[in-house]
Order: C-alpha cells, then sequence, then structure tokens
C-alpha cells in the first residue's frame, strides 16, 4: 500500500479509508485515513500447558513465496547446527494445499528430522506438542497470525526482526528476534538446552497478550464500519 510497494496515491485517494494490519505498514501509506486493524489470535487464554520435548514448528502455506523461501533457509543455514547440538530435534511443517508435491522438488526437505504435511483444522491442539515455533521470513508487509497465535498458546517463537513486524514492541517475554535466519539457531539451540529458561519465557501474559485477541484487535474496524 504504498509507491515502493506498486500502489499509486491517486489509486489510494479514491477510497475514503485504507486498513493495514501494523503500525509498520501504516507507516509506509500517504492516506488521509488509515486505519490499523492489527492481526489476533483465536486462540483463547488461559490453557497453558509448559512445552516439552524438542519438536519445532513452523506454519506457513506455501502458496505464499516467503513462507517456502523462508523455511528453505532455515534448512539451510540453521537447522544443520540445531541437530548438531540436538539430534531430537524435529522440524513438522505445515504448509497448506499441495505440501507435498512442493517440498518432494526441493532436496531441503528431505534431510532427517524434517516433516512435511500439508493441512492441520486443530492449529491450537497442534502448537501444544511442540516446544517451540519459527518465524524465518524475511522481505513481508502486513504481520503474522501464526506467530501471535503461538505465543497465546503458550510457545516461544523464534523469529526474523522482519517477521516479527506487528508485534516487536509489544513486550512478548516469548517472542525472541534475531536479525536474520542464520542467526536463529543460536537461540533455538539455548531454548532446547534450558527447559526452564523456555517455560520461563514462553508462559502468556494476559495482560500483555488480552489485547491482540481477536475480540479487542477488531474493534476499530467495528467502530469504522459504524462510522
Amino acid at each position: 500500500a504504498s509507491e515502493r510497494d506498486g500502489v499509486a496515491p491517486d489509486m489510494l485517494a479514491a477510497y475514503d479509508a485504507v486498513l493495514v494490519c501494523s503500525d509498520e505498514d501504516r507507516a509506509l501509506v500517504r492516506h488521509a485515513r488509515t486505519v490499523c486493524v492489527g492481526n489476533g489470535s483465536a486462540i483463547p487464554l488461559g490453557d497453558y500447558r509448559p512445552s516439552t520435548g524438542a519438536q519445532l514448528l513452523f506454519v506457513g502455506p506455501f502458496r505464499y513465496a516467503p513462507n517456502l523461501d523462508g523455511v528453505l533457509a532455515f534448512l539451510r543455514l540453521a537447522f544443520p547446527a540445531i541437530r548438531a547440538a540436538h539430534p531430537d530435534a524435529c522440524l513438522r511443517v505445515l504448509g497448506g494445499d499441495g505440501a507435498l508435491d512442493v517440498a518432494a522438488r526441493h532436496p531441503a526437505f528431505a534431510q532427517p528430522g524434517v516433516e512435511v504435511l500439508a493441512l492441520r483444522d486443530d492449529v491450537a491442539a497442534l502448537l501444544g506438542e511442540f516446544a517451540l515455533t519459527i518465524n524465518p521470513l524475511t522481505g513481508i508487509r502486513g504481520s503474522a497470525v501464526k506467530l501471535v497465535e503461538a505465543l497465546t498458546a503458550g510457545r516461544a517463537c523464534v523469529s526474523t526482526a522482519d517477521a516479527a513486524r506487528g508485534f516487536a514492541g509489544a513486550g512478548f517475554d516469548g517472542l525472541v528476534t534475531v536479525p536474520d535466519v542464520s542467526a536463529m539457531a543460536a537461540p533455538i539451540i539455548a531454548l532446547l538446552d534450558s527447559t526452564e529458561h523456555r517455560h520461563r519465557i514462553e508462559a502468556p501474559r494476559t495482560e500483555r497478550l488480552a489485547p491482540h485477541q481477536w475480540s479487542h484487535c477488531l474493534q476499530p474496524l467495528t467502530a469504522l464500519c459504524r462510522e
């Protein structure tokens, strides 16, 4: 929604308001009425169970190219070091429709400890099976629903700085940000090394996460529609 992204200001001027889902996006938009409706979590607070094991989860349909590019970069630049430090570490990838066919074209998915699945409707229950989540995207806009859902479910998320947009300033203990994909290995290894530390940062803090439930996030949209 900016000239940089190929949207001309005269196109935006034809609309009464422009909606964005992060303050970072709002800074890119030239329109007198820009409303931020942040992405939120449909997973309710209050059902936290401490994490166990050494399984990592990435949720990201491959139809969105940065998801595929990001997880491939992670498998190339970070996962081998994680497996060397924790041979029992595994990565499960939920890649959406056609994920298995896409994965078959990329040898990185065939390395030990990697499993690709298509779809799961029970994301909240699925998160409970994992030690932590990853978000290795770069060069994106918007914000990641998967990130805030993981934190709400009580799972730490190790993310690139780009992929944390929309949530980086929210003060989430469980959000661990690094400059790039290659830098993700060290904090993931540290979180797998210390269950105590992982439990300390992953436990959801209601006062910080409540504003990121959909019931709260949609209030600016509701107000705009009424107006």
